[in-house]
Parts: C-alpha cells; structure tokens; sequence
C-alpha cells in the first residue's frame, strides 16, 4: 500500500505487481541512499511466503523489519 500511495502522489498508476517493480525501481534510481529496491525485495519475499510457506519461522521477523524499513522509507517520499 505505500508503494501505491506514493506512486498516486505522483500521478503514477500501479495496478500490477510488475508496475509497483517499475515504480520502485524508478525510486531506487533517484534515491539509491535508501535501498528501496533491497527492502521492496525482501517485502515481497516475506508476501510471497504467506502462500507458499516457504520461509523458516526465524526468517520471518527480518522480514517484517525490511517491510517497516521500506514503508518508513516510502513515507519520506
């Protein structure tokens, strides 16, 4: 939801998850300091692990750590 409120912020709009990649890697370009393209990574690795279960349950916490980070980060934008 961040990514989609900033790219709307922007006029942008991101109905598939290849435009939200589209977008967030534009972002990463411009504010490479931030590291939004990492942390969008392990979002979606931590989103992706609720359907396939795939993650140990140690990784998950890390995981929701980038999630904060990236939204923190998206809010600066």
């Amino acid at each position: 939801m961040a990514t989609k409120a900033v790219a709307g912020k922007k006029g942008i709009k991101a109905r598939t998850h290849g435009d939200l990649w589209e977008f967030v890697i534009k972002l990463d370009k411009e504010h490479p300091d931030l590291g939004l393209a990492h942390d969008f990574y392990d979002a979606n690795h931590l989103r992706s692990n609720f359907y396939e279960d795939e993650l140990r349950p140690e990784a998950v916490p890390m995981g929701a750590q980038a999630v904060r980070a990236f939204v923190k980060k998206m809010g600066q934008l």
